[in-house]
């Protein structure tokens, strides 16, 4: 008698909303034609039932274009995407598929955006996006950014405020020996529900950093893929949040190496008090084929309370024998004899732990290039202590 494995593939549990967005709803926003598909799709797939974030309703306002402008920059070509998609700009890029955190969510973004943009860029470029939640409740954004063979680019997109919705979904290109550096900062602490998905093709002799920070919201899933297509290529992911009183996030970050002699590293750094629950997942994918492949995950979390919770979730596909792959996570309390040595100096234990916290994201938050953005992130650390 033979028996045969079968691996049983995890299924989301899903759910739906009377509430939810019809195809009529995408028509309403402009360039149907391109919405169209996704939106039928869109209808068709259910809401994941998400145990860790507690997500098994969702109440959706009524869909609107963004009021003012979130978009300024100085590239080869940027638009909005609703003007790239008028202008045919968009073309192969948006065959680039991904499920992001969930392919509703990634569905969302395509279907029934009324923020976002489409940058290529060529030489050196910057791209400041600040979408303000406190105006526009929800904020649906699509964007692809294209780094041109060796060009260089700095993306700053900051979202901020109080609203009911944020959802995005980004796809870069980063092409042989190109660089970029991508600031991703949300301070809504106020905001519902904000799922955040973000694709990155690395080639050839590529360099890519990403900075995730994350101050807010009530829920979060957070999810930044890379896959280092060609040799060479490398990425560097640094996680940074504070969450507080109730707030879940669920972070993802996966490494894929289908190239050999690539290098990758996922670094996550984090606060969590109150009742906060903070899920860090870092998956690291090397095939059979990937050899000469560096990469490593690790990740600290320092815990302020006994009611908080982190939960750190590593995982290694490792199939091939020369290659250097590693992991390694901690959560820990304040260190006592650090807060004595400070309020031996005169300082009060208030006045001790904001510094601590402080001169943990302080590299963090000197690295951010955008003068307003920078302050906002302090502000939000100094609101959170």
């Amino acid at each position: 008698m033979i028996m045969e494995m079968v691996m049983v593939k995890h299924v989301t549990p899903e759910f739906y909303t009377p509430s939810d967005y019809k195809v009529d709803d995408a028509k309403k926003l402009g360039n149907f034609k391109w919405r169209k598909p996704f939106a039928q799709e869109y209808i068709e797939t259910g809401f994941p039932k998400w145990k860790r974030l507690k997500l098994s309703q969702i109440s959706l306002e009524k869909l609107k274009p963004y009021e003012g402008t979130f978009l300024s920059g100085d590239t080869k070509i940027l638009k909005t995407f609703d003007e790239a998609v008028e202008k045919n700009l968009i073309g192969e890029f948006s065959s680039v598929e991904f499920r992001g955190a969930h392919p509703k969510f990634t569905l969302m973004s395509q279907a029934f955006f009324n923020a976002g943009f489409f940058s290529e860029i060529k030489g050196h470029g910057n791209v400041f996006a600040h979408y303000d939640l406190d105006s526009n409740p929800t904020v649906i954004d699509n964007s692809i950014v294209v780094v041109r063979s060796g060009s260089e680019a700095t993306i700053t997109r900051e979202v901020s405020g109080k609203g009911n919705l944020r959802v995005s979904t980004t796809k870069f290109i980063v092409e042989e020996g190109a660089k970029l550096k991508f600031f991703n900062v949300l301070i809504a602490p106020d905001t519902s529900l904000s799922v955040d998905s973000n694709s990155y093709i690395v080639k050839r002799g590529a360099k890519v950093e990403v900075y995730d920070i994350i101050l807010g919201a009530e829920r979060i899933a957070s999810n930044h893929e890379f896959k280092l297509i060609e040799p060479e290529a490398k990425v560097k992911l640094t996680s940074a949040y504070f969450e507080i009183a109730q707030e879940r996030a669920d972070l993802e970050y996966k490494l894929i190496h289908n190239a050999p002699k690539t290098i990758g590293q996922l670094k996550g750094n984090g606060v969590v008090d109150d009742s906060a629950y903070v899920v860090f997942r870092g998956n690291i994918d090397i095939p059979h084929e990937s050899y000469d492949v560096r990469s490593e995950e690790e990740g600290y979390t320092l815990n302020l309370s006994s009611k908080a919770r982190v939960d750190a979730i590593p995982s290694l596909d490792v199939k091939n024998n020369m290659v250097n792959a590693r992991h390694a996570a901690s959560i820990g309390k304040l260190d006592e004899e650090k807060l004595y040595y400070m309020m031996s100096r005169g300082l009060d234990k208030r006045m001790a732990v904001r510094l601590i916290i402080e001169g943990m994201f302080r590299p963090i938050v000197d690295a951010i290039p955008v003068k307003s953005v920078k302050r906002d992130v302090e502000y939000g650390l100094s609101s959170r202590i």
